[in-house]
């Protein structure tokens, strides 16, 4: 049986900008101009999370081939890395 991983965040406040701006930087330069165009601050931050949540699951679980900088979307905004279907809703790798 496969084991099941859920990573989660949640957040109530807004980070002290110094807070922010040093998780920002984890992220490459594109990631981080994407996150600068969102208005609210709940946004920014859910986008952010949600990205060094994505980070550390590559991390945990050996999925050294793949960052950041290689995730390309869809029409429909769908997240993906080139040349594999890699499902971000399942963690499931499949073969295009």
């Amino acid at each position: 049986m496969k084991a099941i991983q859920i990573l989660y965040t949640k957040f109530e406040k807004q980070l002290l900008e110094v807070l922010y701006s040093d998780y920002l930087k984890k992220l490459p330069r594109d990631l981080q101009d994407r996150n600068h165009r969102f208005v609210r601050w709940q946004d920014r931050h859910a986008d952010l999370f949600g990205k060094l949540l994505l980070l550390e699951i590559l991390d945990k679980n050996d999925f050294g081939n793949y960052s950041l900088k290689n995730i390309k979307y869809t029409k429909y905004k769908r997240p993906y890395f080139e040349g594999d279907y890699f499902d971000f809703n399942t963690w499931e790798k499949h073969k295009i």
